[in-house]
């Protein structure tokens, strides 16, 4: 979001070098703990507006601004279905406070979802979206007593949260209607500074040593989230392998007569990106996610009949297989696509869930699931 001269802009609408703001979710939950930025993190957390309000606005008032976007957005697509009822399903940390769930709810209400009387307004946590994906792909072969975890890495946040597999119907039985699998929460955890911006941010801290102060004196526009710099970067985190031949060239209009030549050609205006260096963007965030895996897996595997860990989010395929080795030297990647419809339950926090609902064939996040037996 951006504010500017009394009006709201948002996503791709916002003017190139306007103030943002961003991560504005986090700040809803009050009982977590606060974000801390070393040094070299700083000047880029506030150029990007992440954490940053504006003055006199509560975070909730900024992300109901956001999804309001959303429901205008939602509601010209949907304008030929305008008569039916609708579900509409958010998804939100699992570690959230109660408080925080109830200021999302604001939010969403102020942003006009539920205004219809026929539509209804639910909330599930971020894993449990990914687990029900994960459950309803044919052949996860999950079995009672298993250990579900889910590592959900989003932009800003990594959700671990580990589920319980109380019991599995035979789906043979074409007769029988009842839920295909259910399950418990055991347990949930949110780390900071561990999904895909905070590779970013490394990023950006990369070319600010390489390039100098040339680099931190660029505009906005030229190294902001809508730049071609990061259009291009996030085109090599998604082809990442981590094949220690594999080289990377970004464009990057600047003037750095000092720069490495290895590293930034000065006539090309193009940098040069090995694999020694998206590895070191990434180390730091993946020792991130493995202190809050690792604690969750060793109790799966003390107590649990196998353990199956899925991954998701904005990660690359050498991520997860470097997360996999270090859980397990057996542990294993496949690929999974799909998009899942909503689950038809009822959302409580008490008690075990249940999960029946189809996957089609719609384009969404690719979903890495290591599994070890």
């Amino acid at each position: 979001m951006s504010y500017s001269n009394g009006q709201r802009f948002w996503g791709f609408t916002i003017p190139r070098g306007a103030q943002l703001c961003s991560w504005s979710k986090l700040l809803l939950d009050r009982d977590a703990k606060p974000v801390q930025f070393d040094d070299s993190e700083l000047q880029i957390v506030m150029r990007l507006g992440i954490l940053q309000l504006p003055d006199g606005m509560e975070a909730v008032s900024v992300v109901a601004d956001f999804l309001r976007h959303v429901h205008e957005y939602l509601s010209s697509l949907l304008i030929a279905h305008a008569y039916l009822p609708t579900d509409f399903w958010f998804t939100v940390p699992a570690a959230w406070s109660e408080n925080a769930r109830t200021l999302m709810g604001e939010a969403m209400a102020n942003a006009g979802f539920g205004e219809r009387q026929q539509d209804r307004v639910l909330m599930m946590s971020e894993p449990e979206a990914a687990a029900l994906a994960v459950i309803s792909y044919p052949g996860n072969d999950l079995k009672p007593g298993d250990g579900l975890l889910v590592c959900d890495c989003g932009g800003g946040t990594v959700d671990i949260t580990t589920y319980y597999i109380t019991g599995v119907r035979d789906t043979t039985d074409l007769t029988n209607v009842t839920p295909k699998v259910f399950f418990e929460q055991l347990t949930a955890a949110i780390g900071a500074k561990c999904g895909g911006e905070a590779v970013d941010m490394r990023f950006y801290s990369l070319l600010s040593a390489k390039l100098g102060q040339e680099f931190n004196n660029l505009p906005l526009n030229a190294v902001g989230p809508w730049a071609s710099l990061m259009d291009d970067f996030e085109i090599v985190k998604a082809n990442f392998d981590g094949q220690e031949n594999r080289t990377f060239r970004l464009a990057l209009n600047i003037n750095a007569p000092k720069a490495d030549p290895t590293f930034f050609n000065q006539r090309t205006r193009k940098i040069t990106l090995e694999a020694r260096d998206i590895r070191s963007l990434y180390d730091p965030v993946l020792h991130n996610v493995l202190d809050l895996v690792m604690p969750p897996i060793r109790a799966l595997k003390k107590k649990y009949n196998r353990k199956i860990i899925n991954g998701t989010g904005r990660s690359s395929r050498s991520d997860y297989s470097r997360l996999a080795r270090r859980i397990s030297p057996n542990a294993h990647v496949l690929s999974t696509f799909g998009v899942a419809s909503a689950p038809p339950i009822p959302l409580n926090h008490d008690g075990p869930r249940s999960a029946e609902f189809t996957s089609t064939p719609m384009e969404w996040d690719v979903c890495w699931v290591l599994g070890k037996v």
